[in-house]
């Protein structure tokens, strides 16, 4: 079943007198100071690969955090720690899921968080808590022409009959007011996507800030909603929760600008197979060394391949992967995201985001 889209005396003056020399005059006392908030804290808006969104708030004075609904109801709070063995990361202390290793872990940079975090399954009957990567911002654009370019955009789909993966080229242009799709199986990129699969949508801001609409030219009814956040100086587009199409039915989506030059680099991220790790990126594949919720650790290596003369230039396919099994990825010099292919492969619905150092 493939599932298509549907669619951040200078440094402090002591109040010196008498600084002349020889003068002798006595210090004036400075006023007491209070130390500036660290500059990460604050509220992050969450889209979690369990198809929810949510608001994450981040207060690392007191090593404290908040998840709330998409909505600021059902507060989860508690604290988190740092990862003595990775620099750089941190721990979410929480009741849920307990396990073995604690694989719910996040990193932060400027504007966003990437991380998981034991959310409520909403398939579920009984409340039940996977832990899930999810991705946060701060950042979001609100000027209709800076959403502008061409986007590599991947997504999952959850629902009672499986889960599912979509992949595509998408772009915004107009100003930020047309949105294009290519809605079909075979992956083209948008200038190559075939007139009877390129769908056209009209966008128009919502009255959240930071919440676009877009609806389908010929299709009212083929509507939803995306934010682009400026994460490393770059747009990503972000989207999730429950489709306005299908009841049951929830969605994740995230796409970064096409991004041609893949260049070397590290990272840390998880995901939805629960597992937390460290990617070594190159131009032509990437090694994942991970732990897993018992406490297992496993090392695997992608080889890339491109998409040919019609695919998108900065998508990339798993070129070693088993038949039936197959992966694809996207890069820009902050993230790199994996998911896996679409139905009947066995990977429709993995999805996989690391935070680039």
């Amino acid at each position: 079943m493939r599932i298509l889209f549907s669619l951040a005396c200078v440094a402090a003056l002591a109040g010196l007198t008498g600084c002349g020399g020889g003068g002798g005059g006595a210090a004036t006392p400075s006023a007491p100071t209070t130390p500036a908030a660290d500059a990460r804290n604050g509220s992050y808006r969450v889209y979690a690969s369990n198809g929810l969104q949510y608001q994450l708030s981040l207060d690392f004075d007191q090593n404290r955090y908040t998840f709330t609904d998409q909505d600021g109801s059902h507060p989860v709070s508690n604290t988190f720690g740092t990862d003595a063995s990775e620099a750089g990361s941190y721990f979410f202390k929480s009741d849920r899921a307990p396990s073995t290793a604690n694989v719910s872990r996040f990193r932060v940079t400027t504007d966003a968080v990437v991380g998981a975090f034991p959310f409520v399954e909403p398939l579920a009957a009984t409340p039940t808590y996977v832990v899930k990567p999810f991705i946060a911002a701060r950042k979001l654009i609100t000027a209709a022409a800076e959403l502008d370019g061409t986007y590599n955009l991947f997504g999952i789909s959850r629902e009672a009959a499986g889960d599912g993966s979509a992949i595509t080229q998408t772009s915004l242009s107009a100003g930020g007011t047309v949105f294009k799709l290519c809605n079909s199986m075979q992956i083209f990129s948008i200038a190559n996507c075939p007139a009877n699969v390129l769908l056209t949508y009209t966008v128009a801001p919502t009255d959240v800030a930071g919440t676009w609409r877009m609806v389908n030219d010929a299709n009212p009814n083929d509507t939803s909603r995306f934010s682009v956040a400026r994460i490393g100086n770059q747009n990503v587009y972000l989207s999730g929760g429950a489709s306005i199409a299908i009841a049951g039915r929830y969605l994740m989506r995230i796409g970064v600008q096409d991004t041609p030059v893949w260049n070397a680099a590290t990272g840390y991220g998880a995901s939805t197979g629960g597992s937390w790790g460290k990617v070594t990126l190159s131009a032509t594949g990437n090694t994942r060394n991970v732990i897993a919720a018992n406490g297992s650790t496993s090392t695997s290596t992608n080889f890339f391949g491109g998409l040919g003369t019609t695919g998108p230039l900065g998508m990339r396919d798993i070129s070693n992967a088993a038949p039936g099994a197959g992966y694809f990825a996207i890069y820009n010099t902050k993230l790199l995201v994996l998911v896996g292919g679409a139905a009947p492969s066995t990977t429709a619905g993995y999805l996989q985001i690391n935070l680039l150092d």
